[in-house]
Order: C-alpha cells, then sequence, then structure tokens
C-alpha cells in the first residue's frame, strides 16, 4: 500500500517557521511581508484557492492586499495595478495572479509584468512568449512545488520514465525541469484511450487535468509515484482532484491528495518565497 503524501503536514512545518520570523520583525516594529493578490472572474476553483493562501498568509502574520475583479475587467485595468503593485511605495515583496483569468484577458502579457524577484507562483516558468493559449484548469501547484514532493521522497529521475498529463502551465516547466535532472519524458495533453498504456510504462505520473478520477490504480504501475496535479470540484461543490486516491494507493508507492497534496506544499512555497523576497528588499 502506497505512502499518501500528506501536504497538510509539510506546510505547517513551513508555516511555523515562517510565523516565528515574522513574529519576531513584528515585536520589533520592523514592517512584515507584504503579499499582493490578483483574482478576477468568479472561477469556483480559483476562489477556494485564494482563500486558502489568504489563510496561510493571514496565519503567519503577512500583510496581504487582495484585488479581485468579480467580472471580467479590461487590460488597461490588470496593466495599471500591476503597476502600482510595482510602485516601491506600495512595500509589496511577492506579487500572485491566481489563473486561469477570463478568456479574452493576454495571460502571457500581465504574468510578463510581475517581475521576477517577486514572482512568488512561479508563474513566470510557465510562459510562452510565441502563444497566447489561455489556461483552463486552476492552477494549484508548480514545478518547483511537485519537485519538493520527489525531494523529500528522495527520488531520483534520472533515467525514470515520467508521464504528464494535462495542458496546464504546470506542464513545460516541469518537463524542462525533470529533463535536467535526466529523466525520460513523456506528455499526454488529455486523457485518451492510450492513456492506460502510458500510465503503466510510467515510473511518475503527474496528472494536471482538472477531471475527477480519470486515473485510477488499473491503470498505473505497480510501486509508481503518482502526483495529483489536478483541481475540480465535485456535483456537491467539494474540491477534488484527477485521481482516484482509494483505488491507487493500493498499487503505487506514493500518492499525493487533492487537496491536501502539492496544493498545499505549493501554498508554502508561495509565503516561502514571499519571505524570502521581503529579507532580499530589506536587507
Amino acid at each position: 500500500m502506497a505512502n499518501v503524501y500528506d501536504g497538510f503536514k509539510v506546510a505547517e512545518e513551513i508555516k511555523k517557521a515562517l510565523k516565528e520570523k515574522v513574529t519576531q520583525q513584528s515585536n520589533q516594529q520592523v514592517r512584515v511581508p507584504h503579499l499582493a493578490i490578483i483574482a478576477a472572474g468568479d472561477n469556483p476553483g480559483n476562489v477556494y484557492f485564494v482563500r486558502r493562501i489568504i489563510e496561510g498568509a493571514s496565519e503567519i502574520g503577512f500583510r496581504i492586499t487582495l484585488s479581485k475583479f468579480p467580472f471580467q475587467p479590461q487590460m488597461i485595468e490588470l496593466n495599471h495595478l500591476l503597476d502600482n503593485l510595482q510602485n516601491p511605495h506600495t512595500q509589496v515583496d511577492g506579487i500572485y495572479v491566481q489563473l486561469p483569468l477570463p478568456d479574452r484577458l493576454n495571460e502571457v502579457q500581465i504574468i510578463s509584468k510581475v517581475p521576477w524577484a517577486k514572482d512568488v507562483g512561479d508563474l513566470r516558468l510557465g510562459l510562452s512568449e510565441a502563444s497566447n493559449v489561455p489556461t483552463s484548469e486552476v492552477s494549484v501547484t508548480s514545478a518547483p512545488a511537485v519537485l519538493k514532493v520527489l525531494e523529500d521522497q528522495h527520488w531520483n529521475p534520472e533515467g525514470k520514465q515520467v508521464l504528464i498529463v494535462g495542458e496546464s502551465n504546470l506542464v513545460k516547466p516541469l518537463a524542462m525541469l525533470l529533463l535536467e535532472k535526466k529523466a525520460i519524458i513523456t506528455i499526454a495533453e488529455n486523457y485518451s484511450d492510450p492513456l492506460k498504456a502510458q500510465c503503466q510504462a510510467a515510473d511518475l505520473i503527474v496528472s494536471a487535468v482538472g477531471k475527477p478520477n480519470i486515473l485510477n490504480g488499473s491503470m498505473i504501475k505497480k510501486d509508481s509515484i503518482v502526483i495529483d496535479a489536478g483541481f475540480s470540484l465535485d456535483e456537491k461543490g467539494n474540491p477534488c482532484g484527477d485521481v482516484d486516491t482509494a483505488s491507487v494507493k493500493e498499487v503505487a508507492s506514493l500518492v499525493t491528495p487533492m487537496p491536501g497534496g502539492v496544493d498545499e506544499t505549493y501554498i508554502s512555497l508561495i509565503l516561502q518565497n514571499t519571505w524570502n523576497s521581503y529579507l532580499r528588499r530589506t536587507q
């Protein structure tokens, strides 16, 4: 039976360490880290994930600025907002843009305006300057968050067969980072009939489709690692992932649930990156 990755536990350890540091700053009457979050539209998944980020940031004592556009904003509005957030007087240390944005907004242009030093969600890693294909899946993790899961398990990608399923902004940067570690990469842009054969050949599967339970235990190789990076809401409005965790954990060596897996790891890295940016700006 697989080890079920506890993203909540990992996140709590990171948040506990950050809270101690932020409390020290506050006690010394020094300004605390400032995280700016931008969200547009009414995607229920976005609402859920932004709430989780705010809860985590509030718990450790960050200052938070949420710019929420309930309807479709104009590009000029978002560009103006991003210009303001980069003004030194705002003292913003990290900027996070929740994806997907409404269809008619140019995601590449918007994310490109977030400076690398303040891109605490690692969104620029997934940019393709040659295209502007809107993101369809709710962005709930990043390539560095997936790598952290693998590093925590002391898993070496070299020579391993890796299958990445989906078309989200996670796919390209994760593939590139794993290629650098000499993994053998296969990308399935969507789930289809050949998916089972591809899964059964893979040592690591990362699914970021956003469709409930498209992967189950009958589809995967024994002792493989399965990372659920998909996000959707079930018929009751509860968050769920791509993977049927109950059946997969009977076959895999490790499975990450959704929620409570790489999503929570990602949130903790957003907070850690904000702290790191704060240190660069204040020291």
